[in-house]
């Protein structure tokens, strides 16, 4: 694992370090997806590298959908500010990236850019989004989708190259197997003739002059 976290952050231009940090880091909240868990840490992991905001804090804004009276609340702030048709139960159901992009991409189509709103509306995005600091309210809205994508491409390019290594190496083993197997077979065949040979040397060693 932290070898494919190494290579994957190459790709994006994360230390393997800062991956490794990451993923340890994020682990407890990524149980919770299963299988899908580092399917979701990559999409977190380029929405991190494309907006410079930790994935703690991504973790964080999901987790106020989780329960519903929490999820409720903050989607009716947002659709009341700015006539947004967030879904509580979607917003339940999907997973932290996908929670963060359709949060996102009401937003953008409600007002845009969040530079065109007056600071106090900024304010109260931000806090419906679970975040306390506009900037990173508005390094999320302002993400560009296409650099995004980009990033987990990157990663799952990275992930392929490592399964076809691994399936390799695992069709590989077999072949192996199978030549000891000969080698095996081999000795066992030839061995009363390596074992007379071996007698008959013992045998002549006294003759021979050295």
């Amino acid at each position: 694992m932290t070898a494919q976290l190494a290579r994957m952050g190459k790709e994006i231009g994360v230390t393997g370090t800062k991956m490794l940090e990451r993923y340890t880091a994020s682990l407890g909240r990524l149980a919770i997806f299963g299988k899908q868990s580092f399917q979701v840490f990559k999409e977190l992991n380029a929405m991190a590298k494309a907006t410079g905001i930790e994935i703690s804090t991504f973790t964080s804004i999901a987790e106020q959908f989780d329960r519903f009276d929490t999820a409720a609340d903050s989607v009716a702030q947002l659709n009341a500010v700015l006539g947004t048709q967030l879904s509580t139960l979607e917003m339940m159901q999907a997973t932290d990236a996908e929670k963060i992009m359709m949060m996102r991409q009401e937003i953008q189509m409600s007002v845009g850019s969040l530079d065109s709103l007056d600071k106090h509306t900024q304010m109260y995005i931000a806090q419906a989004m679970g975040l306390n600091d506009v900037a990173e309210a508005q390094k999320l809205v302002n993400m560009s989708t296409a650099e995004y994508q980009g990033y987990l491409d990157r990663q799952e390019e990275s992930a392929d190259i490592q399964r076809e290594i691994a399936d390799a190496t695992e069709q590989l083993v077999p072949i192996m197997q199978q030549l000891k197997l000969a080698m095996l077979q081999f000795f066992m065949a030839f061995s009363p003739v390596i074992e007379g040979f071996s007698e008959f040397l013992s045998f002549i060693s006294p003759f021979i002059v050295m």
